[in-house]
């Protein structure tokens, strides 16, 4: 039986880290801006969307290096492939790194956790790594059109649901999803 504690969102991160970064997050408005817009300055995507030009401007440079937008000699930005070939989880990981909660389930920056006995037998990655597995799952399948067209992965989502039931190594009594 599990107990479930209510937690304001706010008072969770209030003395903690996000699950994504400002500049993940700025980078995904910029990048949703330019699926939406034709090419646009950095003080055009800035003043629309409400975002820090210096931390822009960096983002962009890291955005442009990973292939999603391209810079033309007007210093206009623009997605350098069409919106649904772009998924978020890319986005998210040329920005933050690794997708994963803890550095013992991560597929690419795999990391023995040091206080670990058992990786076998330990709960917590066996969770964490059902975390890692649906948000990667989530996130590599919506795409900047699937996002700026309000498909926020709802058929994904029902997909997850079937997939967590199904999976072998999940926990003995799980909550329903």
């Amino acid at each position: 039986m599990s107990i479930r504690h209510p937690v304001i969102a706010h008072e969770l991160f209030a003395w903690g880290q996000p699950m994504i970064t400002n500049d993940t997050k700025y980078g995904l408005k910029a990048a949703l801006f330019l699926a939406k817009n034709e090419a646009s300055t950095i003080a055009q995507i800035s003043d629309r969307e409400a975002l820090p030009t210096d931390a822009l401007t960096s983002i962009l440079a890291r955005l442009e290096r990973g292939g999603f937008i391209k810079r033309s000699a007007e210093e206009r930005y623009s997605l350098a492939r069409p919106a649904d070939t772009i998924m978020v989880g890319h986005v998210v990981r040329t920005l933050d790194g690794p997708l994963a909660p803890i550095p013992c389930v991560s597929e690419t920056a795999y990391r023995r956790c040091t206080d670990c006995r058992s990786e076998e037998g330990c709960e917590v990655r066996r969770v964490m790594r059902l975390v890692r597995d649906a948000t990667a799952y989530i996130l590599d399948n919506t795409s900047l059109l699937d996002m700026g067209a309000g498909r926020n992965a709802r058929v994904v989502i029902d997909e997850v649901k079937m997939v967590l039931s199904m999976a072998p190594d999940r926990l003995a009594h799980p909550d329903p999803v």
